[in-house]
């Protein structure tokens, strides 16, 4: 904006030996010098034997200031082609910051542009949103924010040499306070943190140290637990590795699985919910991670699977003083004496027995915590030859066998007998019960139980052995 002090003069014209005074008017000076704009409009403190250019309308030989004037020193004022002066100034390193007006002076009066000219303040860089970008990750645009940004201001990353970090283009906005600018990391990307800068047109320039961190792409290294069975609903599943943010977000392969919740705890753990439809395929599904805010994205293979029941099978004791063996078709937990043991056929009285437990690799664990993979009923008296017996493992009741995949083991029952032998060093006895129905008895006909085809080995120290066997009518060598 211009405004024009005019003087009141005379202009005296002497021709012919005529004297004529013509006094000077506001229509006169109208056509006076004015400065319409500057070139460059604004400096840094501390510019020295810098030229501006000072655009607009001149007639007469102008002089030229600055208001206020504190800090600015104007060396020469140059005619410059055409309608421009060109004045060389000096800025003080501590001349204060902020608008001025430019002043143009010449015999009909003055005129000012208003604020045509700044020292301008070097900008400041407070903040960068979002803090993080992920290696390897998807270009993001990031907010810069601070003060005094240039339209053509330039962001700069520390520690890019190698330029692992790609920079766009910055756009400026909200009156020089913001710019938007887009930032893409290479997986070679050293992580850690790094400064931003802000470069402007007149070689100021501000840093936020250490705003920006360069943070590994999000990945799991472990699920606890690792696989649900299908049809469970509202399992929560906590993962460990890292790389997450409060924008991280979750999916699985195939389907069936519903993502009904998801916690961020810290860069290294999260915490989801799902349910799993009963029909769901069993297996191992992989786990896609991706990171809405740093551009991060990463896919852990196989991390979590979908089981279906447990069977068990169940081995007997071939000997007066063996084990019933139980055998899961994958690990479970909470075997107890309350849930898995040995009885009567027909009857509720449980024998007492000892349970001992092994992991996949046949390595000792805890029955009702542990990996187990087989449980060993050991009866802590001697089976009775003959006796009905029946091994029950998951009866119904409390507390459940469960499996990892957090299903209910169904109960199973395999019924024996017991044997006529024990179990000693060296020793093998073969042997089936036999059941023979008569009607030769008397008082009618019954059924007897005894033994067909046994045999035995021993081992014995000494040249010669005598063997004995038991003959028994109607029955032969036993």
């Amino acid at each position: 904006m211009r405004s024009r002090n005019v003087r009141r003069a005379s202009l005296t014209l002497v021709a012919a030996g005529l004297l004529l005074v013509v006094p000077l008017t506001t229509a006169w000076a109208a056509g006076f010098d004015s400065v319409s704009s500057v070139s460059p409009n604004r400096l840094p403190p501390g510019s020295n034997n810098a030229n501006l250019v000072m655009n607009g309308s001149f007639l007469f030989s102008p002089t030229f200031s600055f208001s206020p004037a504190t800090g600015i020193t104007i060396n020469t004022t140059t005619s410059g082609p055409g309608s421009s002066y060109t004045v060389n100034v000096s800025i003080a390193a501590n001349a204060p910051t902020g608008a001025r007006d430019v002043i143009v002076t010449d015999i009909g009066g003055s005129s000012t542009c208003s604020k045509c000219f700044t020292v301008s303040p070097p900008p400041t860089v407070s903040s960068v949103s979002p803090s993080s970008l992920a290696a390897g990750g998807d270009p993001v645009t990031y907010t810069i924010t601070g003060t005094g940004f240039l339209p053509n201001a330039t962001v700069l990353i520390s520690n890019n040499a190698s330029n692992a970090i790609t920079v766009g283009t910055a756009t400026v906005g909200g009156g020089g306070t913001t710019i938007t600018v887009p930032l893409t990391a290479a997986s070679t990307a050293v992580l850690g943190a790094r400064d931003v800068t802000v470069m402007n047109d007149d070689n100021q320039s501000g840093k936020c140290s250490g705003c920006l961190t360069i943070s590994p792409p999000p990945h799991a290294v472990a699920f606890f637990p690792a696989q649900r069975g299908a049809g469970l609903t509202g399992q929560v599943v906590d993962i460990v590795g890292a790389g997450f943010t409060h924008g991280t977000s979750i999916s699985f392969s195939g389907s069936g699985i519903t993502l009904k919740s998801l916690s961020f705890l810290s860069s290294t753990n999260l915490r989801a919910t799902i349910d799993i439809a009963g029909g769901a395929a069993l297996g191992a599904r992989d786990v896609t991670f991706t990171n809405s805010d740093n551009g991060g994205h990463g896919v852990c293979t196989g991390c979590f699977s979908i089981t279906g029941p447990t069977s068990v099978a169940i081995s007997t004791p071939s000997t007066i003083n063996g084990a019933a063996v139980a055998t899961f078709s994958q690990p479970v937990s909470g075997v107890s004496s309350s849930n898995s043991f040995v009885r009567f056929t027909g009857h509720t009285y449980n024998l007492n027995t000892t349970i001992t437990c092994a992991d996949p690799d046949g390595f000792p664990t805890s029955c009702s915590t542990g990996f187990v993979k087989t449980a060993a009923l050991r009866p802590t008296s001697l089976i009775t030859p003959g006796q009905h017996y029946t091994v029950y493992i998951a009866a119904t009741g409390t507390p459940h066998i469960t499996d990892f995949g957090g299903l209910t083991v169904a109960q199973a029952s395999q019924d024996f007998r017991g044997g006529l032998f024990q179990q000693g060093e060296g020793a093998a006895t073969r042997f089936t019960w036999r059941v023979v129905k008569t009607s030769s008895a008397f008082g009618g006909s019954y059924v007897v139980d005894h033994v067909a085809g046994a045999s035995a080995s021993y081992r014995f120290t000494g040249s010669s052995i005598t063997w004995y066997t038991n003959i028994g009518p109607n029955y032969g060598i036993a």
